[in-house]
């Protein structure tokens, strides 16, 4: 690769064509090896979008290509397809800009530590406009609660959950997982009424049904929870 500010001009193989950095200003060069000819190509381009935002550089987008030997020489290594903006799929190419806002402040309540546990989802829309944004609140409880006479209605008790709880969301139609479980950046929040995370719903594809789905993890136990379906609309 050449030296940060120098650029090349087109393939060595096809000359010509276009003109593209090989690496940031400061020398941060990012690659991928696939291991199976459909995984999908997910690579951090911080350093390239901090060029772009500080106006060091045009926002001219990204380019694709194999190493120079591999497109150069003789060896046939099969091809790639990736979906482009306009494509009529949910596989539109997506810039992830992930970072941690949770917060947990349990106030006066207690640790839900049961082993059997139901979980839901209490203010959940069938419907999201595209460009809101919501306040979710997760409900953990025991499944079999019991009753004393200090507590007479255990099912309504609220109990905050561990704060090795995550989310996800899948798009119902495909099963594929949009945004996966992540321990730094889709952890479950808590305030002094219970759990919650926020969430921005123009991160989705409009006019298609998701579906929430939530982890918990102890100490040598995950429990997984799903079935929350909504929709989001124009």
């Amino acid at each position: 690769m050449d030296s940060p500010e120098i650029s090349e001009a087109g393939f060595i193989k096809n000359s010509g064509g276009a003109t593209w950095y090989t690496s940031s200003l400061h020398g941060d060069k990012y690659s991928q090896s696939f291991t199976k000819s459909t995984s999908d190509l997910n690579v951090d381009v911080t350093a390239y979008v901090q060029d772009m935002l500080g106006g060091s550089r045009p926002n001219d987008g990204f380019l694709i290509k194999r190493p120079v030997l591999e497109e150069s020489g003789s060896t046939k290594y099969g091809s790639s397809k990736f979906f482009s903006n306009d494509t009529h799929t949910i596989y539109v190419p997506t810039l992830e800009a992930k970072w941690d806002d949770s917060s947990f402040a349990t106030g006066s309540l207690t640790e839900l530590t049961a082993d059997d546990i139901t979980l839901y989802m209490k203010n959940l829309k069938t419907e999201y406009k595209e460009l809101s944004r919501a306040k979710l609140r997760v409900v953990g409880r025991e499944t079999y609660p019991q009753r004393s006479f200090t507590n007479s209605a255990p099912y309504n008790q609220i109990k905050y959950l561990p704060t090795t709880t995550y989310y996800q969301v899948r798009d119902v139609e495909t099963n594929l997982v949009l945004i996966p479980f992540d321990t730094t950046y889709t952890k479950v929040s808590c305030d002094s009424n219970g759990n919650f995370f926020d969430f921005r719903f123009n991160t989705l594809q409009p006019e298609r049904f998701y579906q929430f789905e939530f982890r918990v993890d102890r100490t040598g136990n995950q429990q997984y929870f799903d079935g929350f379906i909504f929709k989001v609309v124009r």
